[in-house]
């Protein structure tokens, strides 16, 4: 059978070229135009997201209709910006303290 792959050699198609590092650049490392802003609200969504992937309902999608699932997302966001805020009071009240109090 021609269609099937016979394994050997590299795979071909467009925009593999046999070489693993070709999109690398000559050094590596982060580019040129960083921006760290940029960076810091990106980190804070992916790890936002990564927290919302935590709830089994939501990650799985259990729920049949879009908006029992947006709800989910709701209660889920609620939760943990409620999580988040209850723990930046307490170590801002922690650190409030005098340093023989601690």
């Amino acid at each position: 059978m021609p269609d099937e792959p016979s394994g050997q050699g590299p795979p071909q198609g467009p925009g593999f070229n046999g070489d693993l590092l070709s999109g690398c650049g000559s050094r590596g490392g982060r580019p040129p135009a960083f921006d760290r802003e940029a960076y810091k609200q990106r980190n804070t969504l992916e790890r936002c997201i990564n927290r919302l992937k935590q709830w089994c309902g939501i990650a799985t999608r259990y729920e049949k209709t879009a908006t029992i699932y947006l709800a989910g997302l709701y209660v889920a966001g609620i939760l943990l910006w409620s999580a988040r805020s209850t723990t930046q009071e307490q170590e801002q009240a922690a650190s409030s303290q005098a340093p023989g109090l601690r």
